[in-house]
C-alpha cells in the first residue's frame, strides 16, 4: 500500500474505529472509472 491508494476497509469487531483489514485495493484504471462515474 502507498499513500493515496483507494481501498475498501473492513473494520475489526474489536477496535473497529482504529483497526481493520484491507479487503480491496483499486487499480489506477478502476479509480479513474469510479471518478468518471461520480462515485468518488
Amino acid at each position: 500500500m502507498r499513500e493515496g491508494d483507494v481501498v475498501i476497509v473492513k473494520p475489526w469487531s474489536v477496535q473497529g474505529d482504529k483497526k481493520g483489514d484491507i479487503v480491496w485495493r483499486y487499480t489506477k484504471t478502476q479509480v479513474s472509472r469510479l471518478m468518471n462515474q461520480g462515485l468518488i
